[in-house]
């Protein structure tokens, strides 16, 4: 199918699902034609992002994916502040402990911030916890050192 014959349904639909795979839009333009889901010119893809993403997020029905879109990219750019690797994070949410230990925080009017939130408080208690293994580490390597001249 050449990109001259997608129809406008088919056009929102790959911009909706670029959309939910929070990935660059080159990323996933070039992911998908690979994978033989979309065929034409990226620049073409760019044109349908700029004339439906709008309309996609203010129809309610799709709008959810764009919030949850922007909350990633808020707690990866946190992430990014504080050096943590998001791929580390992907296990944080599949830890079953965590997941537990926060399910008993849920309030229903406001999950994903307090879900956020939750998130960057254990990584800044983790990150608490390696500044002290860090400073405990020098400590002891001085020790050694101070060791190996008095000795």
């Amino acid at each position: 199918m050449s990109r001259a014959s997608y129809t406008e349904n088919q056009k929102k639909a790959f911009v909706l699902e670029w959309m939910k795979s929070h990935k660059p839009k080159s990323r996933w333009f070039h992911e998908a034609k690979e994978a033989g889901h979309i065929q034409g010119h990226y620049n073409s893809f760019d044109a349908w992002v700029k004339l439906y993403q709008h309309e996609l997020e203010s129809n309610p029905n799709t709008g959810q994916i764009v919030a949850t879109q922007r909350q990633h990219d808020a707690l990866a750019t946190t992430l990014k502040s504080v050096k943590v690797k998001p791929e580390n994070i992907h296990s944080i949410g599949k830890s079953a402990h965590l997941l537990d230990e926060f399910q008993q925080t849920l309030l229903p009017d406001d999950v994903q911030k307090k879900y956020i939130e939750f998130l960057e408080n254990k990584i800044n208690l983790l990150l608490a916890e390696v500044d002290g293994l860090k400073s405990e580490n020098a400590s002891l390597k001085q020790q050694i050192v101070n060791h190996q001249q008095g000795g």
